[in-house]
Order: C-alpha cells, then sequence, then structure tokens
C-alpha cells in the first residue's frame, strides 16, 4: 500500500497541473497516511506543507516532537 501512495503521490505532483485536482488528491492521501500508516511523518507533513496548511504543519511538528524526540 506504501508504493502506491508514494506512486500515486510523485504522479500527482509530476502529471497534474490543475491545483483543485491536485490539491483534492494531497487531502485524499493526506487522510490515507493519516489513517493506514504510522510514523509516516515525512509524507504526512510534506502533503500538509504543499497544501499550505500551516496549523496542521505545526500540529503535526509538535507531535513528533512530543513523541518522538523528547522521549
Amino acid at each position: 500500500m506504501k508504493e502506491m501512495l508514494k506512486y500515486t503521490f510523485e504522479i500527482s505532483q509530476q502529471l497534474i497541473f490543475n491545483n483543485q485536482y491536485r490539491n483534492a488528491i494531497l487531502n485524499v492521501l493526506l487522510e490515507l497516511y493519516a489513517s493506514n500508516a504510522s510514523n509516516q511523518y515525512i509524507d504526512i507533513t510534506l502533503c500538509q506543507f504543499l497544501l499550505s496548511n500551516c496549523e496542521a504543519l505545526s500540529k503535526t511538528l509538535l507531535n513528533i516532537l512530543k513523541t518522538e524526540v523528547i522521549e
């Protein structure tokens, strides 16, 4: 499943030029990453960054600090 998500992400960035459609794909990928893959922080934060979702990105980064770094 991870390979399929990564492939979909790459295709969305390389071949889809319509911003609304690309953002819709990124939102779906973000939901899939969050629900199915634990500790997929790079993929999650990259989608949040590309969607310009600063609030969610900051929450994710704080969560990473709390769970991964501070332990």
